[in-house]
């Protein structure tokens, strides 16, 4: 299981398990997403040199930073935290694994964990932890608004540090969204806030467990199976008359 997979996996157990269809060629999503890794590179290495960057993506993120006036040392402090940070964690035996190579590897690396149901996958955007205390934040680039308060995604990037400190229930979890969208090009990054609780972490993680061990556990809503890969394998899906189009 994938991090960003959290949200629906715990609602809809069997999206982990149906088999799904392969994604085609999507210039828009492809654009978005290309654009995104570069303004990530940038908040951790505060360059835009990224290689393999389209020359326009970089001169319009060079154009934004000159226009917003960010201060990236505002939004993600040097020597406060750490920027991309890969792990794997066993819903098993609660087993943390962290990635310490080339960054150029990491994602084969995740894959090798991410093909073993038992194992969560992710990289944390950026964290920081302390005495009992554990930040995490997520960089968003879309213009689709995102909550931090009861994000499960969130939650699961926040999971391999709670469990390294020991599983705490008095623990203070501060989660945070930071959308900074492409335009305007003078528009500052925002950011909103959650504070979760060990207790909150230990019913997290019983959520992800249940959703391993319930395999045919199907709940089709429009929320659910809108963006799921698996709804034309799925026959709650096709006999629920969820009425968006199909693909």
């Amino acid at each position: 299981m994938r991090a960003s997979e959290s949200e629906r996996a715990i609602s809809c157990p069997a999206s982990l398990a149906l088999p799904k269809d392969p994604r085609g060629p999507n210039e828009a999503r492809d654009k978005a997403a290309n654009w995104g890794t570069l303004v990530h590179w940038w908040k951790e290495n505060n360059s835009t040199e990224m290689p393999g960057a389209s020359k326009s993506d970089v001169l319009c993120l060079d154009k934004k930073l000159l226009l917003s006036g960010i201060d990236r040392e505002e939004w993600w402090p040097t020597g406060k935290g750490e920027h991309e940070t890969a792990f794997a964690f066993n819903l098993k035996t609660h087993t943390v694994k962290w990635y310490t190579g080339d960054k150029k590897a990491g994602d084969d690396w995740k894959a090798g964990y991410y093909q073993r149901p038992e194992w969560i996958t992710g990289t944390c955007d950026w964290s920081a932890e302390g005495p009992l205390l554990i930040k995490v934040d997520d960089l968003k680039t879309g213009r689709w608004p995102v909550s931090a308060t009861d994000n499960k995604q969130l939650l699961t990037y926040a999971m391999p540090f709670w469990l390294r400190a020991g599983k705490p229930l008095v623990c203070l979890i501060h989660l945070s969204i930071t959308q900074w969208e492409r335009y305007p090009l003078t528009g500052l990054p925002k950011r909103n806030w959650w504070k979760a609780s060990g207790l909150e972490m230990m019913t997290h993680l019983q959520d992800l467990e249940h959703a391993l061990n319930s395999p045919g556990e199907m709940n089709p809503t429009d929320e659910n199976c809108r963006f799921c890969d698996c709804k034309n394998n799925c026959p709650a899906f096709m006999t629920s008359g969820i009425s968006f189009e199909r693909h």
